[in-house]
């Protein structure tokens, strides 16, 4: 079953991970040559929503394999999860008396794409909680 994300979604991820000046034109030419299932509307001759799972694949055929370094190979991984902490809470990360990092840290993973495998440090650290 697919997890159908919205185009603006997928834009902010392609954006995140590969740094594409345009990226809305990257998913067109990749969802043409089918690289990524996705619900086109023929009326707006636009991309509606998009395959998550296959979405991240295709990127992963643009950036290869990525450097493990604390600075340019993980940047991808910590906009992802800076991303998802934003859409956990809106309005700001509470105190951590209110929302302990444990709570804060599974919130959070609900908005990450399923499988991520980061760890909680790295949550945190997204949230400012961490150096």
């Amino acid at each position: 079953m697919a997890d159908w994300i919205s185009l603006e979604e997928a834009v902010a991820i392609v954006t995140a991970q590969t740094g594409l000046e345009d990226p809305h034109s990257a998913l067109r030419s990749a969802m043409q040559r089918g690289a990524f299932t996705c619900d086109y509307d023929h009326v707006a001759l636009d991309i509606e929503d998009i395959d998550r799972s296959e979405l991240l694949r295709w990127i992963e055929t643009l950036i290869g394999p990525t450097a493990k370094s604390a600075t340019a190979g993980n940047m991808p991984l910590r906009n992802e999860v800076e991303r998802a902490v934003a859409q956990a809470f809106p309005d700001g990360v509470p105190p951590s008396e209110k929302v302990p990092n444990k709570v804060l840290c599974q919130q959070v993973r609900r908005h990450l794409p399923e499988g991520w495998t980061g760890s909680n440090h790295t949550i945190e650290r997204a949230a400012g909680r961490r150096k």
